[in-house]
């Protein structure tokens, strides 16, 4: 018998304003409140994807560069350790409940960086230290997760922009940027040279949900320059930039992608939906019960006899409330699983209330989105 605790998108950041993990001391008393029942039987806390969020963290000097190097990763995940204490004192005390109790660190698209052996090992020592039985329990299996009858996958290999190919991920490197690089999707391009001036001037912009409706409402000067700076943005990048900087592999813009986020801009269309691919990989193998996260939207569903479990999001998010014309803290959510190999015993997904405020819509202004941040720990 096994129990596993399932979180995803957690998106730990630098502790800047572009850092949207602020509740850490709920995501404490709530793997804390956990702890009984980690303590009677073996149990794996397995971290879903986006755990890090290597994304939208800065290195020291504030800057974003688009080459994501191992070097660079490290310092952000030191950036991370430093501003996200307690998280990984928990985590230390977690593993100390028991000696089979393990940590499974899964990729997602905001922390492709787990693929270097030196982050690893930064995580690792700063949750075991130089405890070798507490470091050979934290695993990093890769963009998946098997055990009994529990499959876990982030999602975003399953989302067209944000998917990567897993034995063609690292480039080594060429004469104008020598040091081996992540093939991450285009689309960081734009958040690094675009948008993350927006996060950093508007921290609490793109958590008001749904996006479109949030958009929608911003003052016209904001929601002007938004729109057709995206559309300059894409638009120069495929005619332009690519051709400007052809050595660069990152600058590489497919037609098909081009496209696809063009169509998708002009449709206001912002939703991740891939329960259609899940349930066609359920078709072809013995898996009960499939593990996801990616789209913060915490949810079961049943297929066939099996279940799939989206274990929602630990990030600061709101949404949209029309009868009291305000947006509400999301409800944070994780799944707790007990299984051995021939059955599924419990299968939930639990919620936990944000101490996070009520933002009304009509205080909603561009000074209002500069100033607030809403960081509670």
């Amino acid at each position: 018998m096994r129990l596993s605790l399932l979180f995803s998108d957690t998106e730990l950041g630098g502790g800047n304003r572009s850092d949207d993990f602020l509740e850490e001391g709920l995501f404490c008393d709530t793997l804390k409140g956990i702890f009984d029942d980690a303590k009677k039987n073996p149990c794996d806390l397995i971290f879903n994807g986006d755990t890090f969020d290597f994304i939208k963290c800065p290195l020291k000097d504030g800057s974003y560069p688009r080459h994501f190097t191992e070097k660079r990763s490290v310092e952000k995940f030191g950036l991370i350790k430093k501003a996200h204490p307690k998280f990984f004192k928990i985590i230390t005390l977690f593993l100390k409940l028991r000696p089979d109790n393990r940590v499974i660190f899964i990729y997602g698209n905001h922390d492709y960086d787990l693929f270097f052996p030196l982050v690893q090992k930064a995580i690792t020592k700063a949750i075991a230290g130089n405890d070798l039985s507490l470091q050979t329990r934290i695993l990093y299996p890769g963009f998946e997760f098997r055990d009994n009858l529990l499959f876990v996958e982030h999602g975003s290999q399953m989302d067209y922009y944000f998917k990567v190919h897993p034995e063609k991920f690292v480039h080594p490197g060429n004469i104008h940027f020598p040091e081996p690089f992540l093939m991450i999707p285009w689309g960081h391009n734009a958040l690094y040279e675009f948008y993350m001036e927006y996060k950093e001037r508007y921290p609490v912009l793109e958590r008001l949900l749904p996006r479109e409706f949030s958009v929608a409402g911003l003052p016209r000067k904001l929601r002007f320059e938004l729109m057709f700076g995206t559309i300059w943005y894409v638009l120069k990048s495929f005619f332009y930039t690519q051709f400007v900087e052809w050595h660069d592999p990152l600058r590489r813009f497919h037609p098909s992608v081009f496209t696809r986020y063009v169509t998708k801009f002009m449709k206001r269309n912002f939703h991740l939906d891939f329960l259609h691919k899940v349930r066609a990989k359920l078709r072809k193998s013995s898996i009960q019960i499939f593990a996801i996260g990616h789209n913060h939207t915490g949810t079961i569903h049943t297929f066939r006899g099996r279940r799939i479990i989206n274990t929602g999001t630990w990030r600061d998010e709101y949404l949209y409330n029309p009868e009291i014309d305000a947006f509400l803290p999301k409800m944070k959510s994780y799944g707790y699983v007990l299984h051995d190999e021939k059955k599924v015993h419990i299968i939930e997904l639990r919620e936990v209330s944000s101490k996070q405020e009520v933002i009304f819509f009509e205080d909603i202004s561009e000074k209002f989105l500069s100033k607030m941040r809403y960081l509670k720990k």
